[in-house]
């Protein structure tokens, strides 16, 4: 059975605009897998639990149990921002921080690399699967209506907006033109490098991340869909339904993404 973690933060304390459909998005992501996939034993983590440790702790957990029949999946709706780190600039996840610091709660790639690195099994060949319902890119979009998107940055006007390095690190990518290895997750993400993800009222009546709203809704009907088709159909159902110019993107080892869903 695949060991899943969902990590949903809402309220950042302050330090970063509310989004509250992310607590959606993880109790649908969670009544999906249980459904459809009968995945049990999911670690989830939301708002204030979600703090950079706790998370860091869980995924060291959730690598140590990945193996090429079960990968492991890591599950997020959250703020995504970029920073620029001396000359260099790159994509994070955001966290919540106890020690009320912007920075506090910033998760880079070097985090992650360092925690594949030293708790993924040697002899895996298969990547992670991670899918990632934020913007990675600084949400270089405005503000679309009642939307809000998915960036610290773009929510908060005492952070800059950065733009991108000549070095620029996509969070979960390797830099330059590294061989596939199971290191590289495969990413299911919900836009594309320098654009929003959308949180928004939906349907239902509920805020949603767009991209774990329409994803999951594709799952339930489809629970055989490849990650390739997946990322297909989520992409189509975004261009020709919602006015938000979202395009989610899939990257990591080609290899995994013609298989289906959590297999």
């Amino acid at each position: 059975m695949n060991p899943v973690l969902i990590v949903g933060i809402e309220d950042y304390g302050g330090l970063a605009e509310t989004l509250p459909g992310c607590l959606n998005d993880a109790r649908s992501w969670e009544t999906l897998l249980k459904s459809r996939y009968k995945v049990g034993g999911l670690t989830i983590l939301l708002n204030d639990r979600a703090d950079r440790k706790s998370v860091s702790n869980a995924l060291s957990n959730l690598f140590q149990k990945h193996t090429d029949q079960f990968p492991a999946v890591f599950i997020y709706a959250g703020h995504g921002d970029r920073i620029k780190r001396g000359s260099s600039t790159e994509d994070i996840l955001v966290f919540r921080s106890d020690d009320k610091s912007f920075s506090g709660g910033d998760f880079s790639n070097d985090d992650l690399i360092k925690l594949l690195t030293e708790h993924l099994p040697k002899d895996v060949t298969r990547s992670p699967v991670f899918v990632l319902d934020c913007c990675y890119s600084g949400g270089l979009m405005e503000a679309h209506g009642q939307a809000t998107p998915r960036s610290r940055s773009a929510s908060n006007p005492k952070l800059p907006k950065v733009k991108r390095s000549p070095d620029h690190k996509l969070f979960g990518r390797p830099a330059g033109a590294a061989p596939p290895k199971a290191e590289v997750p495969l990413i299911l993400a919900a836009a594309g490098p320098d654009q929003s993800a959308w949180d928004a009222m939906m349907s239902d009546n509920k805020r949603h991340g767009l991209f774990s709203f329409v994803a999951t809704a594709a799952l339930s009907k489809d629970p055989s869909l490849s990650y390739k088709d997946l990322i297909a159909q989520v992409k189509a159902t975004i261009a020709k339904d919602y006015d938000f110019g979202q395009v989610p993107e899939l990257s990591g080892s080609l290899a995994d993404q013609p298989r289906p869903f959590l297999k």
